[in-house]
């Protein structure tokens, strides 16, 4: 089963979000449109809301619809407000950690800021730019590249096929003379994600039947020689401002990228690839973040992405080294591990882990030259940290106010494990290996070959639709009783003995085999089995129960009035994940 954890401080966040007895509603004020919330001293605003809310993940949205959902976060933002006015009555000292913490938000902040600051002059795009961008999202371009052995022999060339030489008289030369002359590939499709951008900005503003001007690639004259565009397969055709949006991201990646270029330079970084290889391949069995369950078929969103799992031993190998220093899979780790899991990127190739290493490699070199630019002093910068200690001393107060005074009584104990019967048994549960694919005649032909023998493994590898579980094998690894919504498929595994085959069963995702590795029966616990849990969700009830009686007293005394009629359902919509 899955238990509460324990929430330490933090605990305000959500707590805020259930808070009991919200003040009354009032009607509006003549004058004030722009305000959802007032109280004394202060007030919430709709362009306020609208910055906290494009900051939030859809898992820190309140239950109900979108108006819902947004009048009872207006709600936990007014109080927050409060208990902050009252924790900043009380001196701040920050723990060690909190330092570090602080200063890692710091350095994030000036990155980002001096990021901002290379691309803020920048122009909008224009209509042509826009066009060949779409052009570049929705079509495949069929090209070939020539390989000339010297600069002038290229430009030669050139000339005669733009005045009107066949294409086939420069492969009769080719054939001819070999590599003294030139080396040609064959033609192929390519889409422009999967070249350089350079060559792919030189490839789509060409016509069919064109050829380019001389281009380096591999430290080769070279000419690009264009078909004929297709279709991309699964491509569709795209808003003019979702077209921008993408538009300017790319540009703003470019000038990332060249930041980054400047500071490897600079910094001589290289990266390991005994290292390397090992990040990633832990990287690799890290569920995605978008995904779809193994045996129910229903699509998956993993906002939240767990670090990547590495032995002890190998903590300390090397991935990069920089400015006349190593970096290990341990410095990566603890990099990451202070980033919040929805803000980690996706790994899963090499090209995305050596931009995420140089996250971490190439940091302190950002921020140096953040620093130099002022973007330390910014006014938003200095804002942001001032907000963070805020946030610091709210945590200091709920734990000395609040935490401090949870007082933890055995009747209270008692009458919470009779009231929850169950809550802290263990479920019964298995671990597995399964195939999917998605006709019935290769999944009987497939639990024939294993009853005769053959590797579960290799076969979920070579046939199973799961991408996920097939690249380890068709390991899904423990799941619980009651966890799937594919009651049947369920009953069917937990009927199947250890070590031994089942299926094929029909599911949404497809037809499944599977092997049952390992079973658990569950466990019954009594009173005192269950104490520790017990304790930790009395100490948790407690906490909110007299947060709810502080923040009730807080209302009270600040007069507080909502306005929940101007809470709309667009309100916040503009952040990443658009509701």
């Amino acid at each position: 089963m899955t238990h509460r954890t324990v929430l330490a401080p933090m605990l305000l966040a959500l707590a805020l979000l259930h808070a009991p007895a919200a003040p009354a509603h009032a009607a509006s004020p003549a004058g004030a449109d722009t305000m959802l919330a007032t109280y004394e001293g202060g007030a919430v605003t709709r362009t306020e809301f609208s910055q906290i809310w494009e900051g939030l993940v859809p898992s820190e949205y309140p239950p109900g619809n979108a108006v819902e959902s947004r009048q009872a976060y207006l709600v936990s933002i007014v109080d927050r407000k409060l208990l902050e006015r009252e924790a900043l009555k009380r001196p701040l000292v920050l723990t060690p950690d909190e330092v570090a913490e602080v200063e890692r938000q710091r350095d994030l902040l000036i990155q980002n800021g001096l990021f901002t600051e290379m691309t803020k002059d920048l122009p909008p795009p224009t209509p042509d730019e826009l066009d060949l961008m779409g052009r570049q999202l929705t079509t495949l371009a069929e090209v070939r590249l020539v390989s000339f052995s010297s600069p002038e022999r290229a430009a030669a060339w050139r000339s005669r096929l733009i005045t009107g030489t066949p294409v086939s008289a420069l492969d009769q030369a080719i054939r001819r003379e070999g590599a003294q002359l030139a080396e040609a590939d064959s033609f192929r499709f390519v889409g422009a994600d999967q070249i350089p951008d350079t060559l792919a900005q030189v490839i789509w503003k060409l016509r069919p039947g064109q050829v380019s001007a001389i281009q380096q690639v591999l430290g080769k004259a070279t000419l690009v020689q264009l078909r004929q565009f297709g279709p991309r397969p699964g491509a569709v055709s795209t808003s003019n401002r979702d077209l921008e949006g993408e538009f300017i991201r790319a540009r703003a990646s470019k000038i990332r990228q060249q930041l980054r270029d400047r500071m490897v330079a600079t910094t001589g970084r290289t990266f390991e690839d005994e290292g390397m290889a090992i990040l990633l391949k832990a990287h690799l069995l890290v569920p995605r973040r978008n995904d779809v369950d193994s045996t129910t078929g229903v699509p998956v969103v993993n906002a939240v992405l767990p670090l990547p799992k590495i032995a002890p031993a190998d903590t300390g190998r090397v991935v990069a080294r920089a400015g006349g220093r190593a970096f290990t899979i341990g410095n990566y780790l603890a990099f990451w591990n202070r980033v919040p899991a929805f803000e980690r990127p996706e790994v899963r190739d090499r090209q995305t882990l050596e931009g995420v290493v140089d996250r971490v490699v190439l940091a302190p070199e950002i921020s140096r030259l953040g620093r130099e630019h002022g973007i330390d002093k910014d006014p938003k910068v200095v804002e942001r940290i001032n907000r963070l200690k805020q946030g610091i001393a709210l945590d200091h107060y709920y734990t000395a106010e609040i935490q401090s005074k949870v007082k933890v009584d055995e009747a209270g104990l008692r009458k919470l494990f009779a009231a929850t019967p169950g809550h802290y048994d263990d479920r019964p549960s298995i671990t597995s290996h399964i195939i999917v694919v998605e006709r019935r005649s290769l999944a009987d032909s497939l639990a024939a070959r294993l009853k005769e023998g053959a590797s579960f493994s290799y076969l979920a590898r070579t046939y199973s639709s799961d991408g996920e579980s097939a690249a380890k094998g068709g390991d899904v690894g423990t799941t619980f009783r009651g966890s799937q919504t594919n009651v049947g498929l369920e009953d069917a595994m937990y009927a199947t003995p250890v070590g031994q085959f089942g299926g094929p069963e029909r599911t949404p995702q497809g037809w499944v085999l599977w092997r049952i590795d390992a079973k658990t029966p569950g466990l019954k616990r009594n009173f005192e089995q269950a104490r520790e849990m017990l304790e930790r969700d009395y100490r948790i009830n407690e906490a909110e129960r007299l947060l709810g009686e502080k923040l009730a007293k807080l209302r009270k005394e600040a007069k507080v009035k909502l306005y929940p009629e101007r809470v709309t359902a667009d309100l916040g919509s503009g952040g990443k994940w658009g509701n």
